[in-house]
């Protein structure tokens, strides 16, 4: 076997009467092997598992238009923050910059402590970038609301994936994994799309 890969078919053994350990259905080897407590996200049911992805799907496609937004209304935004584009670029920059930041701080800490105190804080730090650039007048509080959305944006680059391959088998992650890159590619482009219309028609 290649170095680095792992065999998730047993039907090549089965037909020259070895048996592989640790087997699923359909002749399918389970990998990683769950171990026999039933709080292993491995021996969660299938009905939790989904709701499981699909809320963290969800949630980094909400984080991802929180972050990629804004290109379609920098015309209005210079005029109601009375700003420049160089300055609304600058925020542009703030956002991408403390998204980077932000895998590199919350994804260790993920591991620490725990991820659900980690998606509660990047949950509250765009919620409050919600707010606060919802009642924004000013150039610098737009600024605020970058870093803070990137930040908290940032487990879409970092932690979404992990925990989703903590639930599904070696033969299963590809399917989840190409869904949350889709996530990644609908929140940049369908984000910027609506807050095109939105900005057209509600000014």
């Amino acid at each position: 076997m290649v170095p680095g890969t792992v065999q998730i078919v047993n039907r090549v053994e089965r037909n020259i009467g070895c048996e592989a350990p640790g087997r699923g259905e359909n002749d399918i080897i389970l990998v990683p092997q769950p171990t026999n407590d039933p709080s292993d996200p491995l021996n969660w049911n299938k009905l939790r598992k989904e709701y499981h992805f699909w809320l963290l799907w969800i949630w980094g496609f909400i984080a991802t238009v929180s972050v990629n937004w804004v290109g379609p209304v920098w015309t209005q935004l210079t005029i109601n923050l009375n700003t420049t584009f160089s300055l609304l670029n600058v925020s542009s920059a703030l956002g991408y910059l403390f998204l980077g930041i932000g895998c590199v701080l919350l994804q260790p800490n993920a591991m620490k402590i725990g991820r659900r105190p980690v998606y509660i804080f990047g949950t509250l730090l765009n919620v409050i970038g919600f707010i606060v650039g919802g009642i924004q007048d000013t150039v610098e509080q737009f600024f605020g609301v970058s870093v803070l959305t990137g930040l908290g944006a940032a487990l879409v680059d970092s932690l979404v994936q992990i925990s989703t391959t903590d639930i599904f088998f070696a033969h299963q992650k590809g399917t989840r994994l190409s869904l949350l890159v889709f996530t990644l590619y609908a929140g940049s482009y369908l984000g910027p799309a609506a807050a095109g219309y939105i900005a057209k028609s509600q000014g």
